[in-house]
């Protein structure tokens, strides 16, 4: 092999030398620098150019200055050794292969001589047809290049179609791994959500089973403490009962011993019963006194066992109120529940209301005081005879009380300001109402909106490191002129916080990214939080803030809060479904108590913003036959017959009237949905589904609605009506198309198409060919090849209202999801958030439009409700029933 060989059969991965430089080939292929083959190597020292990208396409992934592009020619005569610097044998081998060459040249040169001179005789014999034949010699070297040149375009065209072969075999393979891999991804996703759940039920478990413990031995504790105090009662009715006996027999010892002492006898005996008598009194003494202790003891046991239940009841009350304020501060949406919910939790009974009078204020009127403020709100408001009657059926006499207004009013009105109560006819007792209203109290003191204690202020946040944030070094510029979205590749919390809210660059794309993808790494609360953060700007410090002077920083602060006031309002109109009842009331205080004091001016548009945020969070009335948005009057209603009768159906409804209301109910659905329902997959995740229940009711609706459509085509009996229900469905997607309701489309497709229908090979003969050629349009429109390029090309060039198929841009969510990594090394992968961002914008981009149609209520509710509840196995059975297998067509109905 020759050294030109072997340098054309370089290949990736080869060392190569050049101009004194080693490296490593890495590409080999077509660049933008040119045409022709160019080599990418990367050298071994930073002797180079880039990093292996040219105008921002990268080839290879290499250091900075480590990578080269060289065509192919450089590379091929690179290997080449100069005359001058070859040795002896290597001259020697030089001449042979020359010498080799130029017998090969000289053989070719003879050859050609001998032709020469054979064409020559010919011609001299010929004479006159001399110019023939060289017209025809030219001819067959013509046809010859042109046999050549098309022999090279049938290789080309057989290279091409192997490429192409190859690709699609690739291609195909590519979406069997990618199937492959999600089913396994998914089934492994599914057993460890069926662990956890199974783990965290049986922790539910244990710790139901700890508070029944718990529970039954404080109970036996109360029993031991019952039987204690029993037993402590008694132990001192006995000891009561002792000591009188003793004092009654000392007192008769004592008169026996003044009596002995009286009679002047004297002897032994008398000595002896003395002292017997004073031995007994000492015994006694000394049994009074034992009794003392052991009720002393007692004593003291009682009061320890006093004050260890009083202090396990605190510190239960403690743990209570804390655990509640702790779960709360850390799940906002369940306080935003409990906020929801306050007038069910507030719930006192009516009937608990007198039993409860030394709980409850004391202040509280009776019931012929309430009567007596009854009386005096009738006799303001002129009636009477109402008055009158009060009086005759209680029998209690009206006492006049001069008051401009009625004391019933601002009864109520105070009542009102002071508790949210609703009342109603269920007793509980009054030591029930007591705990709940101290437990209620401790809770909503201890619940706040506060961050974690981990986490670092904005203005603490060190300067920008590899620690807080990464930035694409093409888009270094791009991030110097404030475009954040292309720039920031890898970043922190607080670093997104700064750059949002920045005192001289407002990226507004970079903004609506943000706010339509952070939901999977911050919650609003702590959103809000961290914007506060960023208003609060600390005050001047010329050690801390050297760069700047105080005037600079004035109007870095100016910059600063302007920007997160322009921040609020644009977070507040696109998304006030964020905004809980919770994070509204404390929204509304920092505009009262702080932005007031800076910018009085805008407090009215932050105000205004909430209000037209929360009108239009409210559903809107539509005017009968039109569309608000627009001022085209829609299409009339075609108003089936029977559409008022109680045998009215779905069947009774004409195609096109059929098309439009399927649409309009779709697209409100898909004007419901929000951009936090489409992070993070809720909608495929069990226990994330409460997260996004628009995405879920339209594919519930989806799933029910197609089930629907082959069950009306196979339900019926004979052969005719079953034929009808096709052309009658073909035509609803012949309109659902016209509409650019593409989710409907592959709705009625599914329908048709499922195997229940697909099987009753008579019906489909029996339907004429011009329908199902119309059926084969559309049914392209939506074919699933090549990742749905048609349906995305209909969709592209078609103009709003359109209503575009939802489970294309969910597949597109979990490959973005399911490909890159939330966080990287601690910090938020924001160039995956961009990619949502792409997907959601799109969403939403057909949620701004929408549909000139006006709805038929009873149509409506029909769709509203569950179409069918039958599954495809039983629609299957009954495809089998009304037409069998390898049954003639003449023997069905």
């Amino acid at each position: 092999m020759t050294e030109k060989n072997k340098t054309q059969n370089k290949k990736v991965g080869d060392q190569i030398e050049i101009n004194g430089k080693k490296g490593v080939i890495k590409y080999i292929g077509v660049t933008k620098l040119g045409e022709g083959v160019w080599y990418g190597i990367e050298l071994d020292k930073s002797e180079g150019d880039n990093n292996g990208t040219i105008k921002k396409t990268k080839y290879f992934e290499c250091e900075p200055k480590h990578g080269i592009f060289l065509p192919e020619k450089e590379v091929l005569t690179s290997g080449e050794i100069p005359l001058e610097k070859m040795n002896h044998e290597q001259l020697l081998t030089r001449l042979r292969k020359e010498k080799m060459r130029l017998s090969k040249k000289s053989r070719k040169f003879e050859q050609t001589k001998e032709i020469f001179e054979k064409k020559t005789k010919l011609i001299k014999e010929k004479g006159g047809s001399c110019e023939k034949i060289l017209k025809r010699e030219e001819k067959k070297r013509e046809s010859k290049t042109l046999k050549k040149k098309i022999k090279q375009l049938k290789k080309q065209r057989k290279e091409k179609f192997y490429r192409t072969e190859q690709t699609e075999i690739t291609i195909e393979n590519l979406k069997d791994e990618i199937v492959r891999n999600t089913v396994e991804y998914l089934t492994k996703r599914e057993k460890d959500l069926s662990l956890q759940q199974s783990e965290i039920e049986a922790q539910i478990e244990i710790e139901h089973e700890k508070r029944k413990n718990l529970q039954s031995h404080l109970q036996i504790e109360k029993k031991k403490l019952e039987n204690l105090k029993q037993t402590i009662v008694m132990e001192e009715n006995e000891v009561k009962k002792i000591t009188k006996i003793r004092n009654e027999e000392i007192k008769q010892i004592e008169e026996e011993k003044k009596k002995l002492i009286n009679s002047n006898t004297r002897g032994s005996s008398l000595q002896q019963s003395i002292i017997e008598l004073e031995d007994k009194i000492n015994k006694y003494n000394r049994q009074i006194l034992n009794n003392q202790k052991k009720i002393q003891t007692l004593q003291k046991r009682r009061k320890m066992q006093r004050n260890m239940k009083t202090e396990i009841s605190k510190e239960n009350k403690k743990k209570k109120s804390q655990w509640v304020a702790r779960l709360m501060n850390s799940r906002p949406e369940l306080l935003h529940l409990r906020e929801k919910m306050r007038p069910v939790l507030k719930n006192q009974s009516f009937g608990r209301l007198r039993t409860t009078e030394k709980i409850l204020d004391k202040s509280i009127p009776n019931s012929e005081e309430i009567l007596q403020f009854v009386m005096q709100h009738y006799e303001i408001e002129g009636k009477k005879k109402l008055r009158d009657f009060i009086e005759e059926v209680t029998g209690i006499e009206y006492e006049y009380q001069e008051h401009p207004e009625s004391i019933l009013i601002t009864l109520i009105r105070l009542a009102i300001q002071k508790d949210n109560r609703i009342w109603d006819l269920t007793q509980e007792t009054g030591e029930t109402l007591q705990v709940e209203n101290t437990q209620e109290m401790e809770v909503n003191r201890n619940i706040v909106l506060t961050l974690d204690d981990d986490d670092v202020n904005v203005w603490e946040e060190p300067e920008n490191c590899v620690k807080n944030i990464v930035v694409d070094e093409e888009m270094i510029n791009d991030y110097k002129n404030g475009q954040y979205l292309n720039s920031i590749h890898l970043t922190n919390v607080n670093k997104l916080i700064e750059h949002l809210i920045h005192p001289r660059f407002h990226d507004e794309e970079f903004i609506q990214a943000f706010l339509m993808t952070y939901h999977e790494f911050l919650k609003p609360e702590h959103l809000f939080l961290k914007v506060v953060q960023r208003y609060r700007i600390p005050p001047y410090d010329p050690k801390k803030n050297e760069n700047l002077t105080e005037r600079q920083y004035k109007s870095f602060k100016i910059g600063i809060q302007r920007n997160s006031i322009n921040f609020l309002e644009i977070w507040i109109t696109e998304q006030i479904f964020d905004f809980s009842p919770v994070l509204l009331n404390s929204l509304r205080n920092f505009i009262q108590n702080e932005i007031k004091q800076d910018w009085p001016k805008d407090i009215q548009m932050l105000l205004q913003a909430i209000k037209r945020a929360q009108t239009a969070k409210k559903p809107k009335k539509k005017q009968q036959g039109g569309n608000l948005a627009q001022s085209i009057p829609p299409p009339d209603c075609i108003i089936p017959k029977s559409l008022f009768s109680i045998n009215f159906k779905l069947d009774d409804v004409k195609p096109i009237e059929m098309a439009r209301q399927l649409t309009f109910l779709f697209h409100e659905l898909y004007l419901k949905i929000q951009p936090s329902e489409l992070v993070s997959q809720a909608w495929s995740k069990p226990k994330l589904k409460h997260k996004a229940p628009n995405v879920t009711n339209i594919i519930n609706k989806f799933n029910d609605c197609s089930i629907y459509i082959a069950e009306q085509i196979v339900s019926k009996e004979t052969l005719k009506q079953r034929s009808a229900q096709f052309v009658r469905w073909i035509k609803v997607g012949t309109h659902i198309r016209e509409l650019n309701n593409f989710d409907s489309l592959l709705m009625v497709i599914s329908g048709i198409n499922n195997s229940s229908c697909k099987r009753m090979k008579h019906t489909h003969e029996d339907v004429s060919k011009t329908y199902w050629k119309t059926y084969d349009t559309f049914a392209e429109t939506m074919n699933n090849s090549q990742g749905y390029k048609s349906y995305r090309d209909s969709l592209d060039g078609c103009e709003p209202p359109a209503l575009p198929y939802l489970g294309v841009y969910l597949t597109d969510l979990t490959f973005i999801s399911d490909g890159s990594p939330s966080k990287i090394e601690g910090l938020i992968n924001f160039s995956k958030r961009k990619l949502l961002y792409n997907v959601i914008r799109e969403i939403r981009k057909y949620q701004k439009v929408e549909y000139n149609l006006s709805p038929i209520h009873q149509i409506q509710q029909l769709l509203k409700k569950q179409l069918s509840d039958k599954n495809e196995k039983t629609l299957y059975q009954i495809s089998l029933q009304n037409e069998p297998r390898n049954t003639p067509k003449n023997a069905l109905k």
